[in-house]
């Protein structure tokens, strides 16, 4: 019975050093928690306080951000106005240089038929001209040729100029001309032909008129030769 009071006495005094502990731990606990509470809101307030000053900064970055894409937004808009005007003025000037292509290629082909033409036409004056040059040459060859002969009967004529004086029979000319002069004299002279045999015995108009016909023929032999030989 003893044992078992002081052991409950001893649980009480260990009791009573636990509660005593366990006040001095919740006191303790307390004044950490109470340290704690205010730290918690010295921090919350300077992250409210940082929070807040990050707020203010978003939204005046915010307000920035918005203000300088709307500045982009209105420059891109007026450099896709300018992209687009700049786009259109150079798809009249490449449709305006197409259609001058086109104009010059459809011109260049009129000229090309054209010169098709002239060079056709060309051709045929050639072929006209040569042709022509053909004929002309033969007409030349031909001409040659008679050159050539009258060359040859020029210088035989030339050499029968020369020798005509010298190769007349003027005696036989004059031999054979008197008698027939005489007759033809008798024939168609109206005088009658005893009146001229009368003068006959007088003059001997056979011997005059060969010498009149010899110096006819010699005249003309001398007229002929002048006359030919000065041809060139």
């Amino acid at each position: 019975m003893v044992d078992r009071l002081a052991t409950v006495e001893h649980l009480k005094a260990q009791t009573a050093v636990l509660n005593a502990e366990k006040a001095e731990l919740v006191r303790s606990n307390e004044a950490q928690l109470t340290v704690l509470q205010k730290e918690k809101a010295e921090t919350v307030g300077r992250y409210e306080t940082q929070l807040s000053a990050l707020q203010a900064e978003k939204a005046d970055m915010s307000g920035r951000y918005e203000t300088q894409i709307a500045a982009v937004q209105t420059e891109k808009a007026e450099t896709v106005g300018r992209y687009e005007a700049q786009l259109e003025a150079l798809r009249k000037e490449f449709s305006a240089a197409a259609d001058d292509l086109r104009a010059q290629v459809a011109e260049r082909g009129k000229r090309i038929s054209v010169l098709e033409e002239e060079k056709a036409a060309v051709l045929a004056e050639k072929n006209e001209v040569e042709t022509q040059l053909e004929e002309l040459t033969k007409a030349h060859a031909g001409l040659e040729s008679r050159h050539t002969d009258l060359s040859v009967r020029h210088e035989k004529l030339r050499a029968a100029v020369a020798s005509l004086d010298s190769s007349m029979d003027f005696a036989e000319l004059r031999k054979r001309m008197g008698p027939e002069m005489h007759k033809f004299v008798l024939d168609d002279s109206k005088v009658p032909d005893a009146v001229i045999d009368g003068v006959g015995k007088f003059l001997d108009f056979r011997k005059y008129l060969g010498h009149a016909a010899e110096a006819g023929a010699r005249e003309a032999v001398k007229q002929a030769t002048g006359s030919l030989g000065a041809l060139p």
